[in-house]
C-alpha cells in the first residue's frame, strides 16, 4: 500500500514540476513588463524634464531679447522727443528778425514811388537830395548848395536872412524876416484884391475879365459895364 502511494506520488511530480515552472516564468514576464513600465515611465520623465528645460531656456532668450529690443525702441522714443523738444525751442527762439532773407528792397515815396533794389539810387528833381537803398531803408545826403538857415525867409526867390526886411515894389508891404517867418505891415493906403495888393491909384482887370478896378485910398472901385 505504500508502495502504491509512494508511485504515485512520483509519478505525479512532472505536472507540479511544469506548474511551478509556469508560475515562475509568468512572475518573469510580468516583472520584465514592470521593468518596461518603469522604463518608459522614466522615459518619459526625462522627456518632459528636458522639453521643460529647453522650454525656460528659451522663454529665457526670449524674454532678454524682447528687453533687449524694448530697451532699444525706448531709447528711440526718448532721443526722437528730446530732438523734437530741442527743435522746439530752437524754432520758438528763432525770431524773423535772426532769418535773414537777403538785402530788403526800398519804395521812394518821397520821390516816384518807385521800387529800388538794394544798392540804387536817387536824385530828386531839384538835385538838393540823393538817397541810396540800404536793405529796406534810405540813407539821404543833401546838397550843400540846398542847404538853408531855418531862420531864413524867402521871397520872390531870394532868401532873407534872420531880422532882414522886405518892401514890396509898389510900396504896399513893408516885412521883417523873424526866424523864418515874414511881419509884414501893410499900408493903409493900398488895396487887396484877388490876392493882391495894389497901391493906391492903380488900375487892375476885374476877376469877371470885363471890368477894370481901381484902388481908391483903399477902397475898390470897379466900372460896371454889363459883359458878353
Amino acid at each position: 500500500m505504500s508502495t502504491n502511494q509512494t508511485s504515485q506520488e512520483k509519478i505525479q511530480d512532472p505536472n507540479t514540476q511544469t506548474s511551478e515552472v509556469k508560475s515562475k516564468s509568468s512572475n518573469k514576464s510580468l516583472l520584465i513588463i514592470i521593468l518596461i513600465l518603469l522604463l518608459l515611465m522614466l522615459c518619459c520623465g526625462l522627456s518632459f524634464c528636458t522639453y521643460a528645460v529647453i522650454k525656460n531656456k528659451r522663454t529665457e532668450r526670449w524674454g532678454i531679447l524682447n528687453d533687449f529690443f524694448n530697451s532699444l525702441e525706448q531709447n528711440k522714443s526718448e532721443e526722437s522727443e528730446t530732438e523734437e523738444e530741442d527743435a522746439k525751442e530752437e524754432e520758438e527762439t528763432t525770431t524773423p528778425a535772426d532769418i535773414w532773407e537777403g538785402p530788403s528792397s526800398c519804395v521812394a515815396t518821397k520821390f516816384d514811388g518807385g521800387t529800388y533794389d538794394h544798392g540804387e539810387s536817387y536824385t530828386t528833381l531839384d538835385g538838393c537830395e540823393t538817397c541810396t537803398c540800404n536793405d529796406g531803408g534810405w540813407d539821404c545826403t543833401v546838397n550843400p548848395v540846398c542847404i538853408t538857415d531855418p531862420t531864413s525867409c524867402y521871397r520872390d526867390d531870394a532868401e532873407y536872412g534872420n531880422g532882414a526886411t522886405y518892401n514890396s515894389p509898389n510900396g504896399c508891404e513893408h516885412c521883417t524876416c523873424n526866424s523864418g517867418s515874414w511881419a509884414c505891415t501893410i499900408e493903409l493906403t493900398c488895396c487887396y484884391y484877388n490876392d493882391t495888393y495894389y497901391a493906391s491909384g492903380s488900375s487892375f482887370p476885374s476877376t469877371d475879365g470885363c471890368n477894370t478896378c481901381t484902388c481908391a485910398s483903399g477902397s475898390v472901385i470897379c466900372t460896371m459895364i454889363l459883359c458878353p
